[in-house]
This record gives structure tokens, C-alpha cells and sequence, in this order.
């Protein structure tokens, strides 16, 4: 069982999401990849996240699914998404957090200069405490992360866009 330790977000920590590109990317930069390839993890994960509404640590566990594509025709389009299920957890007072979040990646582009390219990124979290406590008011901690970038085969970037928005409900 893994465990994530994060502040707010469940999502894998960066070097793992770029472990698993590199692991995808290689047989196809090598020329030995299939046209499509697919594949899906479930794993079961122990939690700790700040609810920064309240400043409560949580700690819990679940399950992360993932699956993430890889494509190599007409070019090299890799994509991922990760969903947190029964992602359960409790602060030192005994207070109870379901956490749901699901992570969204795409990422397009040829080989072997890496342009054009497209780049999206969406991740969206939400910690909700469970039973309302008068002494907590706005308890639930949402967080949504939207980026995009587009490359012209110039190596030129033409758009991009983030959005990072947090809220207490």
C-alpha cells in the first residue's frame, strides 16, 4: 500500500506522474511501440491531507484508479486520468472526510522535437467533512486546476491559459 502525503491534494506527486510518462514515452521514441497502448493501475493508498478551511489534518485511506493512453499515430498523444474512490478519512477528533478528486492530463505532440504540441491539464479535489458542526461554518475545501498550453510547429507558444481556484463551502 502506498502512501500520498499531501496539502489539500490527493493527487500522485509530480515525479510519479513524470516516472510513468517516461516509462510510456521510451518504447516509442525507441520505435517499438504498438500503435495504442493501455493501461490501468488500482492501487491501494493510505492519506493525509490539510483541510485549509479548517486547518484540520486528515488521514485516510482508499483507492486511486488510473489509466493512462498512449498513442503513436499520426503522432505521439499521451493521456491519463486518475480518480480517487472511497477515499474515507478522519481528523484526531474523530471527525469524518469522504475526499473525491479526479485528474485529467492530455498531452500531444510529434516526435522528436515536440512540435507541435497541445498540453491540458484538470485536476479538481473536494474534501468534504461529514455532519455539520456550528463552530465550522464553510468546513468544505474544493480546488480546481485547469492549464492548457498550445505550441506552433515554430516551437512557438500561440495560447495557453491556467486557472487555480480554491474555495471553503
Amino acid at each position: 500500500m502506498r502512501t500520498i502525503v499531501s496539502l489539500g491534494l490527493l493527487v500522485p506527486p509530480a515525479r510519479h506522474l513524470l516516472a510513468i510518462m517516461a516509462v510510456l514515452v521510451s518504447p516509442c521514441l525507441s520505435g517499438m511501440a504498438a500503435a495504442q497502448t493501455v493501461t490501468t493501475t488500482h492501487q491501494a493508498v493510505n492519506w493525509q491531507a490539510v483541510n485549509p478551511c479548517t486547518g484540520e489534518l486528515v488521514t485516510g485511506s482508499g483507492f486511486v484508479h488510473g489509466t493512462f493512453t498512449l498513442e503513436t499515430t499520426p503522432n505521439l498523444h499521451i493521456s491519463g486520468e486518475f480518480n480517487a474512490e472511497n477515499f474515507k478519512g478522519t481528523t484526531g477528533s474523530g471527525v469524518q472526510y469522504i475526499a473525491t478528486e479526479q485528474d485529467n492530463f492530455h498531452f500531444i505532440f510529434d516526435v522528436p522535437d515536440f512540435a507541435p504540441a497541445t498540453y491540458t491539464v484538470e485536476l479538481t479535489t473536494h474534501l468534504v467533512r461529514q455532519g455539520q458542526d456550528p463552530s465550522f461554518t464553510n468546513d468544505d475545501f474544493h480546488v480546481r486546476i485547469k492549464g492548457h498550453v498550445t505550441v506552433n510547429a515554430n516551437g512557438a507558444v500561440t495560447a495557453q491559459f491556467s486557472d487555480f481556484t480554491t474555495e471553503c463551502k
